[in-house]
């Protein structure tokens, strides 16, 4: 079985932080992975695949970012 993975993104660096250590804690068999910017989100997605996206919805430069994300 393929090991399921999330994607937590959120442009506050203790929030994301947070989460990512919160949810690998709970969920040790689940691949998480943080990232800071939504571009860099994006560019992640276009080449891995995630089961989960956890996202902050604004941006303090962009406040669609979130939803363009998804």
């Amino acid at each position: 079985m393929t090991q399921k993975s999330i994607l937590v993104v959120d442009d506050q660096r203790d929030v994301l932080d947070a989460l990512v250590r919160l949810l690998s804690t709970k969920l040790t068999d689940v691949r998480i992975t943080g990232v800071e910017a939504f571009g860099d989100a994006i560019d992640l997605l276009r080449s891995t695949p995630f089961d989960v996206i956890i996202t902050d919805m604004h941006d303090v430069d962009d406040p669609h970012a979130g939803y363009d994300l998804l």
